[in-house]
């Protein structure tokens, strides 16, 4: 799957993550790929991943890959947030375990 990357996602990755715009587009693919899913998160990170949804209507595919959540519609990066700090410890060891699967 290609990401396709909005402006506003762009922004983002650049002001969140600290690089520049021309990487959201790796970034994005990188996410979406080996992002934690819904069905993968687990206990609060599960729990915070459905206020998310309900809140943010308009994205369909949540991926938290290197402590911050990715909010996609389809395979378009609407935007990047950050982790909670309470939530970090979960998502690295969800994230360990699924990269020994692979």
């Amino acid at each position: 799957m290609e990401a396709i990357v909005t402006n506003h996602a762009k922004q983002r990755t650049k002001d969140r993550l600290g690089v520049s715009k021309k990487i959201a587009d790796k970034i994005a693919n990188k996410a979406l790929e080996h992002g934690i899913t819904h069905a993968q998160a687990k206990g609060n990170l599960r729990h915070y991943l459905d206020k998310l949804y309900l809140t943010h209507k308009n994205a369909n595919n949540l991926r938290v890959y290197n402590r911050k959540i990715y909010l996609f519609r389809g395979t378009v990066l609407i935007t990047v947030i950050n982790l909670p700090n309470n939530l970090i410890n979960i998502a690295d060891k969800i994230q360990k375990n699924i990269a020994k699967e692979q």
